[in-house]
This record gives C-alpha cells, structure tokens and sequence, in this order.
C-alpha cells in the first residue's frame, strides 16, 4: 500500500534504493510519514476532510504539472480545517491538516519534500559547499520535471505550519510529542528554502561567480535576504523544537548542524568599512566563495569572485576575503548554539 502524499520517487528514498549521493534517515522521515496516518476520534466532517486530502495528496505529484489540480483539491480539503475556528490550534486534527497543506503546497511547489530533505540532512559539518550542492540539484530536478521551482509557492508552504504552531509568537504551541512532526516538517521546509531560495536566485545571473541577484536588506518590503535570514532562524527553533522537549539527538543535530553553520559565516563577521552581521551583502558573499572556491585555506589568488565586503580587514576585497568568511573564528561554538 503506498504512502499517502509520496511520490514513487520518494517512497524509493523511504526504501533507501535510491542511487542519490546522500539520503535522509528513517527514522527523521518515518516522523513525518507517521503524521499522515489517519487519526481517530474526529467528528465525520473533520475525518472526511483528512481523508479527501489525503486521497487527493496522493495524486499530487511535484514532478507532473499536470498534477496542479489534485495538489490544489489537497489543499482546498486540508483548509476546510485550518478555517475552522472553532478547531483550536493544538487539536491534532487541526495540525495534521497543517501538514497536507504544507505538502500540497510543495506538490505545486514543484518540489519533492523527501528529496530535498535528503539533499539538506546531507550537508556535512563544516562542509562548504551547500550551494554548489542545491544549485546543482536545483538544475537536475527542474530539466526532470520540465518545470521551474516555484519560490511563491514554496514561501506559501510554510503558512499553514507557521500559523497552527504560532512559533516565535505568544501562541506558540507546546514542543512535544502532539506537535513534533508539525515543527519538524516546519523545520525541514525552512531549511530547504535557506539553501534553495539563493541558490536558485543567484543561479541565472552569475557571471564567472558574481552573484548580484539578491536584494539588500532596506526598505519597508520583506527582501529575498530577510526571507533567507528568517528561514536560518525560525528553522533552527523549529527542528529544535521538534525534539518534543527533549535534548536534541545526535541525528537532529546533523540536519541542524550545517542550517547553523551557514548562518554563522555571516553572523560573525565584522568587515572592515561594511555591514557586520547577517546581510545581503554578506549572503550573496558566501554564496561567491561556496561557489568559487574549493579550498577555504587557499582561495584563488585575486579578486575574481566579485566579494563585496572585507572580511579580513587587510584594506582590501578580494578572493582571499573567502577564508575568514568561510572558516571565521567561533564558527564551532557558534554553531553548537541556537542560532537566535
């Protein structure tokens, strides 16, 4: 019997037969798919409306186009629930339709949940790579599909979890058993998105690695940088969370481990004459020396990476900028910390 919401390709990562490089473990997984089992003790409206959007996640496929209709019938059923005021957020009903609505929205996303999350949970420690690795994934997955990934839709999977779980505000709901798998596909989603969202910006325009498509963060406007800040942040709170209360495990801490990794590069750093902390400018950096350079001990001599800010504080900007930016000091403690 097949999984609702899982494309073949994605039960066959479930299986683990799958020839991709790096995989996520069940065991993270398994919290997700057991989310979609069918609660009992729910009025017949509700459970009809679970069931329906089920039924119809499992024709949504984010690899066919022509599966928009189904993805949309999924989400339709699911918010059913999500309007209900009269449903509290806590109820589970109420959450696992969170669920199905984030996964319809992905579906029309055009991106598969279990493949990008595999693609996350395989970022290593101290790797410096994550972009060359999504934006490579980012070019395989659409040529597949025939079809670009769509961010709108992408930044609108997160909403239904955001608003039911209320992380961040006064009606966040408690981490615990009843709301781990909602934070952890929360958590996931954003994760994805930290990564996905740059990469596929700065794809189309980069000129021997000059990144010049995301914003600066001014203006009244939420910019591509702030969604991408956000996402490092809210994301880690909500893998956290999805520990239930507990310590968080070995396991989680390596799906979390390089989200806080990146995020730090920016964080640390103090450049000479430029913006300190997280920024634009900062993200569109990391982003020219994930890209341009294989060895952060010994970046490419001169300044053909285009950095923009002086990381190393030497009076000047160029590609040897990318050590301090890639590998800065306290990048460990800083790391082994929430990112808030």
């Amino acid at each position: 019997m097949s999984t609702p919401g899982l494309t073949p390709f994605s039960r066959s990562v479930i299986r683990g037969d799958t020839p991709m490089k790096k995989t996520l473990s069940f065991s993270s997984l398994a919290l997700i798919l057991f989310s979609l089992v069918a609660l009992s003790g729910c009025p017949p409206s509700v459970s009809g409306a679970l069931e329906a959007a089920k039924f119809f996640l499992d024709k949504c496929d984010p690899t066919d186009e022509d599966t928009a209709a189904s993805c949309n019938s999924a989400l339709n059923e699911a918010n059913t629930i999500l309007d209900d005021d009269g449903i509290a957020n806590d109820n589970p009903n109420k959450l696992e339709a969170a669920i199905l609505a984030a996964s319809a929205r992905l579906g029309l996303a055009g991106l598969d949940f279990l493949q990008f999350s595999a693609e996350a949970a395989g970022i290593g420690s101290g790797e410096t790579d994550a972009y060359v690795e999504f934006q490579s994934l980012i070019a395989e997955v659409e040529a597949e599909n025939n079809r670009e990934i769509d961010l709108d839709e992408l930044q609108n999977a997160k909403a239904p979890l955001q608003a039911v779980l209320g992380l961040g505000t006064a009606d966040e709901l408690d981490a615990d058993d009843d709301t781990a798998a909602a934070y952890f596909q929360l958590g996931m989603i954003l994760n994805i998105d930290a990564f996905v969202r740059p990469a596929k910006l700065s794809q189309a325009d980069i000129d021997d690695g000059n990144v010049t498509t995301l914003p600066s963060l001014s203006g009244a406007n939420e910019t591509e940088a702030d969604r991408a800040e956000a996402d490092f942040l809210v994301g880690d709170n909500a893998l956290v969370n999805s520990a239930a209360g507990d310590d968080v495990t070995d396991e989680l801490n390596d799906i979390l481990r390089p989200l806080r990794e990146n995020h730090c590069r920016c964080s640390l750093q103090t450049p000479l004459g430029g913006t300190a902390g997280f920024s634009a400018a900062c993200l569109r950096d990391l982003q020219r020396c994930e890209l341009g350079v294989d060895d952060p001990d010994d970046p490419p001599a001169g300044d053909t990476l285009g950095v923009e800010q002086d990381y190393d504080s030497d009076g000047d900007t160029d590609n040897a900028d990318c050590d301090t930016l890639l590998t800065p000091g306290g990048l460990n403690a800083c790391a082994d910390s929430n990112t808030t």
